[in-house]
């Protein structure tokens, strides 16, 4: 019957032009949970931590801009240290480790400067890089949000959370804060 095939070709068409609407908000999805699933910067230094710090052990984060989300958390069995007042210098104030956090998203964000001005105080130990072995595709994140995983450019990232850097501080060193 000509009614009827013509009814089932035009449902087939249907079905196949969405399809092809949904194919690249399916490969997003794919793409971000795939992402996802993977351990985060911010958990990797954790463990870490957990697994070579000292019971005790005092440890610094920078780069926490107003809120701790993107920040990687201190495990149970260290103690999270306050920066030191200026001239204390990192070693004299007991901190054990210093852990970084960088990223593009606002809520991460290493002072270069005072970084770079512990110079030889600081041990780099472990090193958590979410773009390492990724390709050169940008990320896009939303930039209202400290959600590390990006909203588009996925192949940029080869894991979620900020650029994490572990320092040991070296007893005898130990710069000023600025």
């Amino acid at each position: 019957d000509a009614l009827g095939e013509g009814t089932g070709r035009r449902a087939l068409a249907a079905l196949a032009l969405t399809v092809v609407a949904m194919a690249g908000s399916l490969r997003s999805a794919v793409a971000h949970e795939r992402l996802a699933s993977r351990v985060d910067t911010r958990v990797a230094a954790q463990q870490w931590l957990a697994a070579n710090a000292a019971p005790g052990s005092r440890v610094l984060v920078v780069g926490t801009v107003f809120f701790p989300w993107g920040a990687p958390q201190v495990p149970k069995g260290l103690v999270q240290a306050a920066l030191p007042a200026r001239g204390a210098g990192l070693a004299r104030a007991g901190i054990d480790f210093v852990v970084a956090h960088d990223h593009e998203l606002f809520w991460s964000t290493v002072d270069p400067g005072w970084l770079a001005a512990q110079g030889r105080a600081l041990e780099l130990v472990a090193e958590f890089d979410p773009r390492a072995g990724a390709s050169d595709a940008t990320p896009v994140f939303e930039v209202n949000d400290a959600y590390y995983l990006p909203i588009a450019g996925f192949s940029g990232v080869a894991t979620g959370g900020p650029h994490v850097w572990i320092y040991r501080v070296r007893r005898g060193g130990g710069l000023e804060r600025k």
